[in-house]
């Protein structure tokens, strides 16, 4: 992942997880969000500043939205908003 991707929690994460570093999953899941920076701990593991939250999230726990049926409906719903 770069910055500029958009990116959303991988759908299998609200099912193992209830929030990750303290942070609700609700408030991030079913979200399409936007890299902002990508930085590295130091000890391998790559996190994620994303444009929508002020929150830094490990890389790991996003997948691209792009080709994604979240995103197909989405972008529909907005273009429908949009009429």
């Amino acid at each position: 992942m770069k910055v500029g991707d958009k990116v959303i929690v991988d759908p299998t994460l609200p099912r193992l997880y209830h929030s990750i570093w303290a942070i609700p999953m609700e408030l991030v899941k079913d979200r399409i969000m936007t890299i902002r920076r990508v930085g590295d701990s130091g000890d391998g593991t790559h996190y994620c500043y994303v444009e929508e939250e002020s929150y830094i999230f490990p890389c790991s726990m996003f997948i691209p939205a792009e080709g994604t049926l979240f995103l197909a409906i989405y972008e529909r719903r907005q273009h429908e908003e949009r009429r």
